[in-house]
């Protein structure tokens, strides 16, 4: 699932995270949340 949304939502991620899927999972939320809240 986590790796699903993360297709989607590429630009929310840096190259540097695209080889760190700890990272994205742990921030996942996160960003979206931040997004969300922003639009």
């Amino acid at each position: 699932m986590y790796f699903l949304c993360y297709l989607e939502n590429l630009p929310f991620f840096t190259p540097f995270m695209i080889n760190n899927n700890f990272i994205i999972m742990q921030n996942f939320d996160l960003k979206v949340n931040t997004f969300l809240k922003k639009y």
